[in-house]
């Protein structure tokens, strides 16, 4: 059974959440290797980071989805799915100094931020209230290499989640990544339907009222 939501699933944000974390990135490799092989391979990078201050230690499993050149394994494009502790500190400390590192390397950097808790580790320069990203409740950024633009998909519950660009070398055009279709994919193969209450609210953080009554509405029917 699919989710009863156009886009993400916020009812996914709790105890599923490392699972779906994990399938995303699997998935999202899946579909860009088809895409940029042969002068391009995707590959997942695993990193073992601390979740909390030292004296309270415990470490989480992160993933990076990695577009490299084939013939030299240099890296082109670096695809971070956001977890809580990329959105905290000390995660999100380590976070920036790596994307830094990344962006004096000439790496194009993908933030996807399909989790609401913690802070966005990134706004752009012209960020106010009155910005769309102000009242999405989820977001993709992208930073081209060498380029101080940002550019951004903001996502609310209510919508589809977008088909976003994907950049490469300079010499090959962009090749897109529809982020519905990877994740109606991890949905249907994990049978998340058998596993989520939608009976109770959604995990924290709350949504506002308008939003919140949206979403009583969408699954009246469905409880």
């Amino acid at each position: 059974m699919p989710s009863p939501f156009p886009g993400m699933d916020p009812y996914l944000e709790g105890q599923e959440w490392s699972d779906c974390y994990q399938r995303f990135a699997t998935v999202i490799s899946d579909h860009l290797m088809a895409q940029v092989r042969p002068h391009y391979v995707v590959r997942l990078a695993i990193t073992i980071a601390s979740d909390l201050p030292l004296e309270q230690e415990r470490m989480a499993r992160l993933v990076t989805v990695e577009i490299r050149e084939t013939n030299t394994h240099r890296l082109v494009t670096s695809i971070e799915l956001l977890s809580p502790v990329n959105k905290r500190k000390p995660g999100l400390t380590k976070f920036l100094e790596k994307r830094a590192r990344l962006q004096e390397a000439g790496v194009h950097l993908v933030d996807i931020d399909l989790i609401r808790r913690g802070k966005r580790p990134v706004t752009p320069p012209s960020f106010t209230e009155m910005h769309p990203l102000a009242k999405a409740h989820y977001s993709v950024m992208l930073t081209r290499a060498k380029a101080n633009q940002i550019e951004l998909w903001p996502i609310r519950v209510q919508e589809q989640l977008p088909t976003i660009a994907i950049p490469l070398r300079p010499t090959d055009q962009d090749i897109p990544l529809d982020l519905q279709a990877v994740f109606t994919a991890i949905y249907d193969k994990a049978g998340y339907d058998l596993s989520l209450d939608y009976s109770q609210p959604p995990p924290l953080p709350a949504f506002d009222d308008v939003t919140q009554n949206w979403v009583s509405e969408l699954l009246k029917d469905y409880r």
